[in-house]
């Protein structure tokens, strides 16, 4: 607890100036002036130095505001004395040390005296605590927002996340439990209100069991295929965990519904035990230090409904019974009421979609794709080798080296789409697992030439609902346009994960326009330096624009240094220009990004010329925040 003090004290002593006395008398009269004034808080300490003597009269400040922030409580909730009371007191100082250096703002400093008989007074306006805890506040009804926002889409994990972390910081709030927010027209008491909504998300979130395969391989004995879906729409983004028997495996990610669980060893169970993800600590710990500080000093909160068990018996027998059946040499079905991928998507979202042009003789692309898959699982890949084209097939091979690959059985239900000479064959499942435990299941499309019926190409699919915000984009677009930004959307993010340095370099604009941004606080009549964008103001977001080597340069920095990449597109805002801009289409995605030592959520906005052999990116923009003012449609009508 206390080293959380001096670790705040330390950054403090960075962050403010010094402001020393030279005539004794005049700092005396200054500090008994802040003394007796109510409005303030302050410490005071004497050490061999001035760091160290300034480092213990910032711990006796945070004393000082614990105690300001206690007694204040007492006023507005009631507590038990005695043991009960102290706990409480003791959980009160720990909370106070997740504000971080930046949190409170404004602390004075008066230093007299000389080493090594240093002497320290620093004091801050009981104003400046307050507002410490209404910015605090202010960051949790965002959460919330964000978790609205995502919960209305059925992105159901990330609107646990959100949630969730909103709940973790408004344990750090004084008065925290009785905190209210504004709902649909009414106050709502926001810890009890965050606690229903994620139990209900929890509760209305089922896994079901598709289909249990004995596998013969070395580290795989039985293969669980899993649905998952939130009132009867299947979710993505979903992360969950499972007890192999023997220890939690995780997290997983589901991909439009589906994903796996594997057993390597001894008998299976007869009840899968999952744990949905609801807490995502280590996004938390690269996205945001305040809040990874308050996860490690609060009780984090805990939901049973979190945890499901699954039987994967098909029928109705005991667990007893079922505990002394013997599994051996079974595929089994199970579950028959499940209902499949094509009844249960996010229909409500569907009503408009346009449907793609499919080819009517598919037996020589689905004799390929079925070859192919055979290859895979056997793991014969040279045989297949001349079903691809050399650069496809150098493709295929960064493909099937990404991780532990694995062929999921579901691989039945191919689609070939007509897109020019080209015919788009859709799909084989695969499943990508890598050191950390962390799982993905991502649909691979392969791109044939008509006449020759060989591979040129593939890539990772869009997710269901990334893909149909495109095809129910404007009913006056030529279908080719929507497989244009189709197709190049799933090798964007295909070249992230298989690390293709070569293809981003062709698609980006030599002049290309590539900007991060970043929230901007400062105060007011300040002068900041950096790049702005029109339709963002200077005071809300400041870019750092870097030209296209300098982008490249720190992408191959950043595919040196990682085991892997997972890129996944979510919504997907695409708006066309017209006139001298026919051709050119602003698209603002909302973007997930998994590797095993960083992990983010954002929007990339893009201005892609596709009146070119090529796909040209002209602008691309990282925000981790949508803004109203900064949109597909803003950026194209600049």
């Amino acid at each position: 607890m206390r080293s959380r003090i001096i670790l705040l004290a330390s950054c403090l002593f960075v962050l403010y100036g010094m402001q020393v006395a030279a005539q004794p008398k005049e700092v005396k009269k200054k500090i008994e002036f802040i003394k007796s004034d109510p409005n303030y808080k302050y410490g005071e300490a004497t050490g061999p130095s001035f760091e160290r003597a300034y480092r213990s009269a910032l711990e006796k400040l945070m004393e000082s505001i614990h105690v300001f922030v206690s007694a204040d409580t007492r006023r507005t909730e009631i507590h038990s004395q005695t043991e009960k009371e102290v706990l409480y007191d003791a959980q009160l100082y720990r909370n106070l040390s997740t504000y971080t250096m930046g949190a409170l703002q404004n602390v004075e400093r008066i230093e007299f005296g000389e080493e090594p008989e240093a002497h320290v007074f620093v004091y801050v306006l009981e104003s400046e605590v307050t507002r410490m805890f209404e910015t605090r506040f202010l960051k949790v009804k965002g959460l919330i927002g964000n978790g609205l926002r995502d919960e209305e889409n059925f992105r159901v994990g990330d609107a646990l996340r959100y949630y969730t972390w909103a709940l973790c910081l408004l344990q750090t709030l004084p008065n925290g439990d009785s905190a209210t927010f504004e709902y649909q027209g009414k106050e709502e008491v926001a810890k009890m209100w965050l606690h229903a909504r994620i139990n209900t998300l929890l509760s209305e979130s089922q896994v079901k069991v598709v289909n249990v395969e004995e596998v013969d391989a070395l580290d795989v004995k039985y293969r669980v295929y899993l649905q998952l879906s939130y009132k009867n729409q299947l979710v993505d983004n979903f992360a969950f965990s499972f007890y192999n028997g023997m220890r939690n495996i995780g997290p997983i990610y589901a991909s439009d519904g589906r994903a796996v669980a594997e057993f390597s060893e001894g008998k299976l169970v007869d009840e899968l035990e999952v744990k949905i993800e609801y807490l995502f600590r280590s996004q938390a710990q690269t996205l945001d230090q305040e809040l990874a500080m308050v996860m490690e000093n609060i009780d984090i909160p805990k939901f049973s409904a979190a945890q499901k068990r699954v039987s994967l018996h098909g029928d109705e027998e005991s667990k007893h019974t079922a505990r002394k059946r013997e599994r051996k040499n079974r595929v089994q079905r199970v579950a028959n009421d499940v209902q499949t991928e094509s009844c249960m998507t996010l229909s409500s979202l569907e009503t408009n979609r346009v449907v793609l042009e499919t080819v009517s003789d598919t037996l020589p692309y689905a004799a390929v794709l079925d070859r192919l898959a055979g290859s895979i699982r056997k793991g014969e890949y040279e045989s297949v080798r001349e079903l691809f084209t050399d650069s496809a097939y150098v493709m295929f091979d960064k493909l099937i080296h990404n991780g532990n690959v694995t062929l999921l059985d579901d691989a039945r239900h191919y689609q070939f789409v007509k897109y020019g000479a080209t015919v788009i064959g859709r799909k084989l499942p695969m499943q990508f697992k890598f050191s950390d435990n962390r799982q993905f299941v991502n649909d691979v499309v392969f791109r044939f030439n008509a006449e020759t019926v060989k591979i040129e190409s593939l890539a990772l699919a869009l997710t269901r609902r990334s893909e149909n915000d495109i095809l129910t984009a404007d009913k006056k677009w030529k279908e080719d346009w929507r497989m244009d930004i189709i197709s190049f959307l799933e090798d964007y993010q295909t070249a992230y994960a298989l690390k293709r340095l070569d293809y981003l370099e062709s698609v980006f604009s030599d002049d290309a326009l590539i900007v991060t941004g970043v929230v901007l606080k400062r105060k007011a009549g300040s002068s900041g330096e950096g790049s702005y964008l029109p339709g963002a103001s200077a005071d809300e977001v400041r870019y750092t624009k870097y030209t296209k080597g300098e982008f490249l340069d720190r992408l191959r920095y950043s595919f040196n240094s990682k085991e892997f990449i997972n890129l996944r597109f979510n919504e997907v805002e695409v708006v066309k220009g017209s006139g001298p801009r026919d051709g050119i289409f602003a698209m603002q995605i909302s973007q997930d990004y998994y590797s095993n030592n960083y992990g983010d959520s954002g929007y990339l906005t893009l201005l892609v010329d596709l009146r070119e052999e090529l796909p040209v990116i002209k602008v691309r923009v990282w925000q981790q925040k949508k803004e109203a003012n900064f949109t597909a449609r803003t950026l194209l009508n600049k």
